[in-house]
């Protein structure tokens, strides 16, 4: 039997999401509280004799060719440190696709992870951390899946204490949204508050301020993806009508995230919310991963 690892690879909330400008590269420049959701795909590597990446994931909506970031983070690693390596990639979705949840860019991370454990690279945090920047803004975070505060496109990682496993309501409208059409809608109407930095926002969260931290927190893509597709603006609105705190849009979008104050507020607002087929609601938490809990190695944790 062939060697296998297994990561863990947790979806990613944005508490608050701030744009600042334009870079001279095209991208964005950010500044955003990022958060780890107990919410996670799975992926397992398993070392084959042929050299060739090979994806399979039964969620008809994974690719499973060289536009997989997994497959691109592969591809990385064989290319930078150990050509002629092959692997076959099993990707297990929990974390809905498209939905502003980083579910494609953690299968990458993952991957990384996984990969060099099983083909013995060595390769430190900060050696892999270089590489997720060069797959996607979103791949760093989700490397460490440690609350952080992101800036420059994402990648800049400033990690900070974690937070209180707060109970999270996930309620995705039920169609895809890519984030590059959620900025180029912003950049048609660039409109930019004044903002509290997203360290106040964490500080606000560590105190179990959630009412204060909500009323701070901002996303300058939410009010553009809400016009463009009234079903998230009504989203929006019955989403807080549940009484959770803190409601907002997570990312670029679509899907709308609440953090509550306890587990029975976020199961009753996912019973009010219930009802409509085409939603997907997910009831989770944040969490912190640290590589005990996220990696094993033929079913055993490391």
């Amino acid at each position: 039997m062939s060697a296998w690892v297994e990561v863990l690879a947790p979806a990613k909330i944005n508490l608050t999401l701030t744009i600042k400008g334009r870079r001279d590269d095209g991208y964005h420049e950010l500044e955003s509280l990022m958060v780890p959701l107990a919410l996670a795909d799975v992926v397992r590597c398993q070392a084959t004799a042929e050299d060739r990446i090979v994806v399979r994931c039964a969620h008809p909506q994974v690719p499973t060719g060289r536009e997989n970031l997994a497959v691109q983070a592969a591809e990385l690693l064989r290319k930078h440190v150990c050509p002629g390596r092959g692997a076959e990639i099993i990707i297990t979705k929990r974390i809905p696709v498209a939905a502003g949840l980083a579910g494609g860019s953690t299968d990458a991370a993952a991957t990384l992870l996984a990969l060099n454990q099983l083909w013995g690279l060595g390769l430190t945090v900060t050696e892999l951390h270089n590489l997720a920047s060069q797959l996607g803004a979103d791949v760093p975070f989700c490397l460490h899946a440690r609350a952080a505060i992101g800036r420059g496109r994402g990648e800049r990682l400033q990690f900070i204490e974690p937070m209180a496993n707060w109970p999270v309501v996930l309620v995705n409208p039920g169609f895809a949204l890519s984030t590059r059409v959620a900025y180029a809608l912003f950049d048609q109407n660039p409109v930019v508050n004044d903002h509290t930095s997203a360290l106040e926002v964490a500080r606000l969260l560590r105190d179990g301020l959630l009412v204060a931290a909500a009323q701070h927190a901002q996303n300058h893509l939410q009010d553009v993806v809400a016009s463009h597709y009234p079903a998230v603006a009504e989203l929006l609105h019955e989403v807080r009508a549940t009484g959770m705190p803190f409601v907002a849009q997570t990312g670029s979008g679509p899907t709308i995230f609440a953090v509550g104050e306890d587990a029975k507020m976020a199961q009753r607002a996912a019973r009010l919310l219930a009802g409509n087929p085409e939603r997907l609601i997910l009831v989770t938490k944040l969490e912190e991963f640290s590589g005990e809990k996220r990696i094993s190695v033929n079913g055993k944790s490391i």
